[in-house]
């Protein structure tokens, strides 16, 4: 029974990578060659592609603590793509960590964050080239249909209220982070 389950996940993965990688190439806007590869540039008033949705619902499914403050992180996503803000999620910084063979962190230190990979999104502008983990169906329609405020900019996950927490501005989130 484990090995046919098995080789089902492993079945859906695998259609699902075959419809990315016969696709057009991933989405990163190029900051930094060396990091980021040459990857084509997108401008992200348009409406992403599906496959952009997709990979946004991967870090949607991947930061969020509860399946509710989903939308809420769809619209920092968003909003921080059509300001050209780097995305700076944790969640791909653990996804390049765990591909190096090394354990996922709660709280990432700044060397982390240095990690030099087209997945990181603390250096890379834009989306990673693909999905970082098979997002649920909540996932999707938040990436699809974010939380209606345009002003979200940040989020960062609080211990003590089991979630995460929201500000509008970078002084609002660093006296967050100190609670």
């Amino acid at each position: 029974m484990k090995k046919i389950i098995l080789i089902s996940i492993m079945s859906i993965t695998l259609v699902v990578l075959a419809f990315f990688c016969g696709r057009e190439s991933g989405i990163v806007k190029i900051k930094n060659d060396n990091i980021c590869g040459t990857i084509e540039e997108m401008y992200y008033e348009k409406q992403l592609t599906d496959k952009q949705y997709y990979v946004l619902a991967s870090i949607i499914e991947a930061e969020a603590h509860r399946k509710a403050n989903m939308p809420k992180i769809s619209a920092v996503f968003h909003n921080r793509l059509n300001r050209d803000i780097k995305l700076q999620s944790c969640a791909t910084v653990n996804f390049v960590r765990g591909v190096n063979g090394l354990p996922f962190k709660l709280y990432l230190s700044e060397k982390d964050t240095e990690i030099k990979s087209p997945y990181n999104t603390y250096l890379c502008y834009g989306l990673p080239p693909m999905p970082i983990c098979i997002p649920s169906k909540e996932a999707i329609e938040a990436a699809y249909n974010p939380y209606p405020d345009t002003k979200l900019l940040f989020f960062k996950y609080d211990k003590s209220k089991n979630g995460e927490v929201f500000s509008y501005t970078y002084k609002q989130h660093i006296a967050d982070k100190t609670l």
